[in-house]
């Protein structure tokens, strides 16, 4: 009898059924899901979801809010975030911010 095998190749396990698979990559740290998209899909790390969701999502990690455009992401960013809208590198404050900013000039 010849038995099916279910392959994972980021972390090279094979697995006896589909469903031992998948709940390997939701429940392995290797794998990380984007859930928004469909099909699903799996990051290898971490930061690449989290570009991932901003760029293709427009969705705020820190507050779990998805925007409409990336337009109004970057602009909760600059309030919320104390984002520079010109290098987009994040302050720890509205000051840092401030003070970053002549850095354009």
């Amino acid at each position: 009898m010849l038995l099916k095998h279910f392959y994972c190749t980021r972390c090279a396990i094979s697995f006896r059924s589909f469903s031992a698979r998948l709940k390997h990559i939701y429940d392995s740290p290797y794998h990380h899901i984007c859930y928004i998209c469909f099909p699903q899909q799996d990051f290898a790390k971490m930061v690449e979801l989290d570009e991932h969701l901003g760029t293709e999502h427009n969705y705020c990690i820190s507050c779990d809010i998805q925007f409409e455009t990336a337009q109004k992401l970057a602009q909760h960013d600059k309030e919320e975030h104390n984002m520079c809208v010109t290098c987009r590198q994040f302050c720890g404050s509205r000051s840092s911010l401030s003070n970053h900013m002549t850095t354009h000039i």
